[in-house]
């Protein structure tokens, strides 16, 4: 009997070969998705760049306006300025500068020192320097009552040079009392202007601003 030829079966159904995959990357729709997720990658970095461009000119413009408001009581700093707030004072009770010349220079002290708080409190700081401002107008705050402290001990000083017994004591006693009023303000003044500015030289270093 002659054997059987190998072979599918009468009738059997016919094996189907599946073509090939498309590789992945070369799929028309992944390469959509790979395109926009590129474009939208390179948009947040465009963004954010003007973002950052754009706050360091913000705060540029703000450090900018907050020295020229306190422009005229940096200057009183100085110790060669000629109504010099640092070293005047220290004057006057060396006996090298007389009452009246500290009441008049503590006067205009106050003034300007009170209008310079005014002017940082107007101005519109960047969000993180919102607490830095409200320091350094604090800070002129303070220094505007120590003025109006030293044109006291002048007038103190004044009175004193006529008085005599109880009266002379008294103004004394007053006097050295203003002196401790004055050094107590002084050190708080000093801590909040000095945090306040060094909150703004931190932030422009961060954002690459150049210093003052």
């Amino acid at each position: 009997m002659p054997r059987a030829a190998k072979g599918a079966a009468p009738g059997a159904p016919r094996p189907k070969i599946a073509p090939a995959a498309t590789p992945l990357t070369k799929r028309r729709g992944f390469r959509w998705t790979a395109l926009v997720a590129a474009l939208a990658i390179a948009l947040i970095v465009v963004i954010s760049v003007l973002g950052q461009t754009g706050r360091s000119r913000a705060l540029r413009a703000y450090d900018a306006d907050l020295r020229e408001a306190i422009a005229l009581f940096e200057a009183t700093l100085s110790p060669t300025a000629p109504q010099s707030f640092a070293s005047l004072p220290q004057r006057f009770t060396q006996g090298q500068v007389t009452p009246a010349e500290l009441q008049e220079a503590a006067s205009e002290w106050e003034s300007n020192f009170a209008a310079a708080a005014g002017g940082v409190r107007a101005l519109n700081p960047p969000v993180e320097l919102e607490a830095a401002q409200n320091d350094i107008a604090q800070a002129l705050d303070f220094y505007a009552t120590i003025a109006g402290l030293y044109g006291l001990l002048a007038e103190h000083k004044l009175i004193a040079d006529d008085a005599t017994g109880n009266l002379a004591e008294r103004l004394q006693t007053q006097s050295e009392t203003l002196t401790r009023r004055i050094e107590e303000a002084s050190g708080r003044a000093s801590a909040l202007y000095g945090a306040g500015l060094g909150a703004v030289e931190e932030l422009k270093s961060h954002w690459g601003v150049p210093a003052a």
